[in-house]
């Protein structure tokens, strides 16, 4: 399995999960290659995948991306991220991975999930310890910009 096809799977799996749960319609703005003083913005989810392929995905928005994604996701306006408001987001994060994962069973690619992690605050290392360099996905989202960072052993 290449980074590229892992990469493509996360993206189109985002895409699809956001419709179907949320409405939402995504982008592509770009994937390239971040070195290690990228920054995540102020939110993010954390969700880690061992096995075969072991590697760490941050999910990363502003506040304003962020509420307004969990307001679709809820079906009501949240003002703050609430219980029920990171709840849903962690949840579609997990979905999203967990599907892309799917896709890929049969390629020779295996992994488990951790439970996807909410934290507060920029300046989020998003790195294996062994890994110099990560892969970003910028997604222009309805609501605003969804970044995911990937950082494997196996780039």
């Amino acid at each position: 399995m290449t980074t590229k096809k892992i990469l493509s799977s996360i993206y189109e799996n985002t895409k699809t999960v956001l419709k179907s749960m949320a409405g939402i319609k995504t982008s592509l703005d770009k994937i390239e290659p971040v070195s290690r003083e990228t920054q995540s913005a102020d939110y993010c989810i954390l969700i880690g995948v061992t096995g075969i392929w072991s590697c760490v995905i941050i999910f990363s928005f502003d506040s304003k991306t962020g509420l307004a994604l969990a307001s679709r996701l809820t079906g009501k306006k949240e003002e703050n991220f609430s219980e029920e408001c990171v709840s849903a987001l962690c949840e579609v994060a997990n979905i999203i991975i967990g599907n892309a994962l799917i896709s890929m069973d049969g390629t020779g690619f295996h992994g488990n999930l951790t439970l996807p992690a909410f934290t507060k605050g920029g300046n989020i290392s998003f790195f294996m310890p062994t890994a110099p360099m990560a892969n970003l996905i910028t997604l222009q989202i309805e609501v605003g910009v969804l970044k995911i960072f990937i950082s494997s052993k196996n780039e």
